[in-house]
């Protein structure tokens, strides 16, 4: 295996290996095609839980985090004003740790120091001011991040019991969540989450291990805060606390999710960090949301809001695939990627969603006051067509 990492693999068995992998045989043998430096491993992705996460899930999301890279690769060489800069409202405490320590905080303990002084709660509300958005509720949570130069995409196939959601930042900062759960408040929780290990912990290693304590304590302290700062972001105190239900049932809670954006369980939980239930309280509304079943998922949103569907990357390729003349297929080609594959990696929703409604959250708050009209989703092919062009039909 070292040997075919460094001259190839054999003739014999590129074919097979490309099939595996999905890729292009040339993948392996074009000699203009400079190798990625450094690939996506586990100590640079930001996971819900390495704990539960199997190592054959983890080393999907590398190998998906390591196509994204290609495919943006790609993008700045052909068309390098195709994606928004990237503008993160990194952490103050970051930066100037960064300055002190240097670029990237691997040092176990000087992570350890700087996570302690991290307060995600006042971090949330200075990065919801630099980025002037006061105190109403985010309408498109993915359109935020894809604002501030984040890639975003879906990982395709993935258990939903496994992995939520992950972020990396090599070139380019990317966020992966996973929508099998098809729970659209949860996945913009999960979204913010990975903008809080972008924001807060980047450069601080996933993998830094603090000496003396275990593995599973430094990914529960980044954890928590990723969590604090997505809630305080998702649901600010402030006009939350005025319009949170004085209220142990959940059903008080779930009349607000479409308001908010966000759960019934996250919603009880922030009335509770803001004081408007006490511990006893909150563990008597838990009590009740368990034996209501919602822990297996809370009733579905009557209007069939959808998730936030990511749009730039497949701009930023039907951009360059525009201005070069080439089909996508050519792009894929020169990526090394199959055209399916590359698909499912920038429109996966397209893909797989044929018939029925797809409406946005925001788009569904327009119909409640009668601005905007639900439109039927097309048939998924005619979805890529539109995306891509009605005459790229080459497999």
């Amino acid at each position: 295996m070292g040997r075919w990492e460094t001259s190839g693999p054999p003739p014999d068995r590129v074919a097979a290996l490309a099939r595996e992998l999905d890729v292009l045989p040339g993948f392996f043998s074009d000699p203009s095609e400079e190798p990625i430096e450094e690939v996506i491993e586990r100590k640079d992705c930001y996971f819900r839980s390495l704990a539960r996460t199997p190592a054959s899930d983890r080393i999907r999301c590398e190998g998906l985090g390591d196509k994204v890279r290609l495919i943006l690769r790609a993008v700045d060489e052909l068309a390098p004003d195709a994606l928004t800069p990237v503008r993160l409202p990194t952490s103050t405490l970051l930066e100037n740790a960064g300055e002190a320590v240097g670029v990237g905080i691997e040092d176990a303990s000087a992570a350890d120091l700087l996570l302690q002084e991290i307060n995600p709660a006042r971090e949330a509300i200075q990065v919801r001011e630099r980025l002037g958005l006061g105190s109403e509720p985010i309408l498109n949570v993915v359109e935020l991040l894809e604002s501030l130069g984040i890639v975003v995409v879906i990982v395709p196939d993935l258990s939903a019991d496994t992995v939520d959601a992950f972020s990396f930042w090599k070139d380019r900062p990317v966020v992966v969540l996973n929508y099998a759960k098809k729970d659209p408040y949860r996945s913009r929780f999960d979204a913010l989450h990975e903008l809080a290990h972008l924001c807060l912990h980047t450069g601080v290693l996933a993998g830094a291990e603090p000496s003396g304590r275990s593995r599973r304590a430094p990914d529960q302290r980044l954890e928590g805060q990723a969590n604090a700062f997505a809630g305080a972001m998702l649901v600010p105190a402030g006009p939350w606390t005025n319009d949170a239900p004085r209220s142990t049932n959940p059903y008080s809670y779930l009349a607000r999710r479409e308001r908010w954006g966000a759960s019934a369980a996250a919603l009880m939980y922030r009335a509770k960090v803001c004081g408007v239930l006490n511990d006893r309280q909150f563990r008597s509304a838990m009590v009740r949301y368990s034996s209501l079943g919602w822990r297996q998922g809370e009733p579905p949103v009557r209007s069939g809001v959808q998730h936030e569907q990511p749009r730039a990357l497949r701009q930023a390729v039907r951009t360059t695939c525009e201005r070069l003349g080439w089909s996508l297929a050519k792009f894929a080609g020169y990526v090394g990627i199959p055209k399916r594959p590359l698909l499912e990696i920038m429109a996966p929703l397209a893909i797989r969603e044929g018939g029925g409604k797809v409406v946005s959250l925001s788009a569904f708050r327009a119909t409640e006051h009668g601005d905007v009209q639900e439109e039927p989703s097309s048939r998924p092919q005619a979805d890529i067509e539109r995306i891509f062009g009605e005459h790229d039909t080459s497999p």
